[in-house]
C-alpha cells in the first residue's frame, strides 16, 4: 500500500481543484484538461518513485 496524510491528500486535492478552476477560465476543452491532469499525476509518480529509489540507495 501507500503512504499518505490527510493533509496531503486535502493540498492534492485543492491544487487539482486550483488548476482545473484555472484551465476553465482561459477555456480549454475538458479532453485536454484531463490530458493535462493525468501527464501532472504520471509526472509525479516518477518523481516520486524517482526520489524513494534515490532515498533507497543512500542508505
Amino acid at each position: 500500500g501507500g503512504r499518505g496524510t490527510i493533509i496531503g491528500t486535502v493540498l492534492g486535492i485543492l491544487i487539482l481543484r486550483v488548476m482545473r478552476n484555472g484551465i476553465v477560465l482561459i477555456g480549454v476543452p475538458g479532453l485536454a484538461y484531463n490530458i493535462f491532469i493525468g501527464a501532472i499525476i504520471l509526472g509525479m509518480m516518477a518523481l516520486h518513485s524517482w526520489l524513494e529509489r534515490r532515498h533507497q540507495a543512500g542508505t
